[in-house]
């Protein structure tokens, strides 16, 4: 059975990355985005084990792995992206993981 790529639901369009992933750390994909914790990436299409989408402001589309994503609930599309409601926790966690990764270069 040959798996295809399929659109994805509007309750799915929108996630956040939850662990780095960088094309070069797997199979080499030549079509794959590289995502930094808490990047918002905008979800099209799906299938098994992987996303086909691109970060929000960045029209460059790849593929990223499902794993590496939190689903977020969208709240308005704006011009410049879609605003995400987000608890401040998350938006707390977010900013100190970020340093924690500049800090390890």
């Amino acid at each position: 059975m040959d798996a295809k790529w399929t659109p994805v639901e509007d309750r799915f369009k929108y996630g956040v990355a939850i662990s780095n992933f960088s094309s070069d750390s797997s199979v080499v994909i030549q079509s794959a985005l590289d995502l930094v914790v808490g990047e918002t990436v905008s979800i099209l299409l799906s299938i098994k084990d992987w996303y086909y989408g691109h970060k929000l402001g960045d029209n460059v589309r790849g593929i990223f792995p499902k794993s590496y994503i939190a689903i977020k609930d969208h709240v308005e599309e704006k011009i410049c992206g879609a605003e995400m409601e987000e608890p401040i926790i998350t938006k707390e966690v977010t900013v100190i993981l970020r340093e924690w990764k500049t800090s390890e270069r």
